[in-house]
């Protein structure tokens, strides 16, 4: 390495010194190290050299600071946030509207299965041979944990002023839109008639129970009648913050991330959740009482969770949500 040399990319840098290629928060102690030795700049994704110092600058003492004591958790936090910016940096107008899951399934966190088996778990559990109660277990926690992941990340980068996000209501009239404010009165007001007509308190109540589909037909029935679309979805907007693209933009330009890097963090995440969903798994059946431990308790339980963390989790899955289209949703049955 010398001064003035340009070096075409992060990975690169790691080849020219012999350095393990490292992610998120380890790669920033890793930079940070290696800012004792030279000085540079970057322009796009290249890495110039400026100055190589003789002697290593004073190393900062570190303890007591939370940085140096990141667990698998934040990881996997780091690693949504990084590949959500790359997002909304690549777009033109920086912004993103979508459901949660698709987002999820734009990371590889889930595969195209998972937001059509977790809708029609009985269906599911049947073309699988699994037991219905451990399906609705599976999703139930599933997409609570993935939500939760998600809704951090998202909250970890409005509270630095990098993107601003909101829930929206979604509609479909022949074009997806944002619904207007009438409308999603409308639609509230609707589902709270419907969950007071069933007996149920919230929407997670009726989604994890029996009563899913007869809930999402009776409702989508009255909002073509009452306001007037085919249906309607909840999803995000989500776009970064229009005065940090003025004061930063060569940094948010940083945030767009070449071929390869793209490929390494959606292959993490992507492991990542199929191993923690198979840890949590475990963890769940160990654990006494509640509602499911009898579904936990069985000696199965490991066993299928696995099966459905195969089938809803890795990019090469089958096609299961098609096989079960084809084989159940002309039944009169609910699916």
């Amino acid at each position: 390495m010398h001064e003035g040399q340009t070096i075409k990319n992060y990975k690169a840098l790691c080849a020219e010194l012999e350095m393990e290629i490292k992610r998120d928060n380890s790669k920033k102690a890793q930079i940070k190290e290696l800012e004792r030795y030279i000085a540079y700049h970057k322009e796009g994704h290249q890495i110039i050299i400026d100055e190589i110092y003789d002697e290593p600058l004073p190393k900062e003492d570190g303890r007591g600071k939370s940085e140096g004591s990141r667990n698998n958790n934040t990881v996997f936090s780091d690693t949504i946030k990084t590949l959500l910016l790359h997002m909304l940096a690549s777009k033109n107008n920086h912004q993103i509207k979508k459901t949660k899951n698709r987002i999820l399934m734009d990371m590889h966190a889930i595969n195209s299965n998972f937001s059509f088996c977790s809708e029609y778990v009985k269906a599911t559990a049947e073309h699988l041979n699994i037991d219905r109660h451990i399906v609705y277990d599976y999703f139930s926690t599933t997409r609570n944990m993935l939500h939760q992941k998600l809704n951090t990340a998202l909250n970890q980068l409005s509270k630095k002023s990098l993107i601003h996000y909101q829930q929206i209501i979604m509609v479909y009239d022949g074009s997806h839109r944002e619904a207007t404010t009438e409308e999603v009165k409308n639609i509230l007001e609707l589902e709270r008639e419907l969950l007071d007509e069933m007996g149920f308190e919230e929407i997670n109540h009726v989604r994890e129970s029996a009563k899913w589909k007869k809930f999402k037909e009776q409702i989508e029935n009255r909002v073509q009648r009452h306001v007037g679309v085919t249906f309607y979805y909840q999803a995000y907007d989500i776009i970064i913050s229009e005065k940090y693209i003025e004061r930063e933009y060569q940094k948010m330009l940083d945030w767009i991330l070449e071929e390869e890097e793209v490929n390494e963090y959606l292959i993490f995440l992507n492991n990542t959740v199929r191993e923690k969903l198979i840890i949590n798994a475990k963890k769940r059946k160990r654990k006494k009482g509640g509602k499911m431990e009898k579904t936990r308790r069985r000696f199965d339980y490991e066993n299928k969770m696995n099966d459905l963390v195969a089938g809803t989790i890795p990019q090469h899955s089958r096609d299961i949500a098609n096989e079960i289209r084809y084989k159940y949703l002309n039944d009169e049955d609910d699916v």
